[in-house]
């Protein structure tokens, strides 16, 4: 085993990149031959999974995706109608009383439904963990990790970003989570604190994320005083 693998840092940054699945195949089954031989390692890789643990905790429930495929395919069904001024507009109004007749025999059976069931016993469906399509690990000055930003798609046009602090926030800034891509381009996600740390995405800030080189969080009463940063990282295909 060569001897820079001895080396904390090194460590410490094979261990991150193992436990996020960042790895090539090659690095990967090198790195597995280090946990045998380097326990310090093993254990580093442990700690990363414990705080990876929490992104699972992203949710959305069967009801909440079938709306928001109902959405979608509402949205589709009326910019694929030929543009034509009057016809058009019959055919939307159509369209929006079908949509409304729809919607309330929906709500009569749904209650309907549940005044049945709840004659019985019925325990509530599990729901459907989302897994992130981006993740970026923020770090200090000293190169410790910091703050790890995930941000997932459930459907078109709906996007949430999740932050998990490795560290408390600083205190007394107003704190800006910024995308900034190749060109130096930076476009503001939002800002959070201890009790803000999930909200939706516009449709900007989501692409704003999917084309990051890196994210950043800056105090955003000195525009330029960047507190920690990291790389974006692609998880999967959205």
């Amino acid at each position: 085993m060569p001897l820079r693998y001895l080396q904390s840092d090194l460590q410490a940054r094979l261990a991150e990149r193992y436990a996020l699945g960042l790895q090539t195949l090659k690095v990967r089954l090198r790195c597995q031959r280090l946990l045998a031989e380097l326990p310090g390692m093993e254990a580093l890789v442990i700690q990363w999974e414990q705080r990876l643990q929490p992104l699972l905790t992203t949710t959305v429930t069967d009801n909440q995706l079938a709306q928001l495929h109902q959405q979608h395919v509402w949205q589709r069904i009326t910019q694929q109608l030929p543009v034509q001024p009057d016809l058009f507009g019959m055919v939307t109004s159509v369209i929006r009383d079908w949509q409304h007749l729809f919607n309330r025999l929906a709500l009569t059976a749904c209650l309907l439904l549940t005044l049945w069931l709840s004659q019985f016993a019925i325990a509530p469906k599990p729901t459907i963990p989302v897994l992130p399509h981006y993740m970026a690990v923020l770090r200090d000055a000293r190169e410790s990790p910091t703050l790890v930003v995930t941000s997932a798609r459930l459907a078109p046009g709906h996007a949430v970003v999740k932050l998990f602090p490795q560290q408390v926030l600083p205190a007394g800034s107003t704190l800006g989570l910024w995308a900034e891509d190749p060109k130096g381009q930076r476009v503001l996600l939002g800002h959070l604190d201890s009790s803000h740390l999930q909200w939706t995405l516009s449709k900007p800030q989501w692409l704003a994320i999917a084309s990051a080189e890196r994210l950043l969080l800056v105090d955003s009463t000195a525009p330029y005083s960047i507190l920690w940063q990291g790389e974006c990282q692609q998880l999967r295909a959205w």
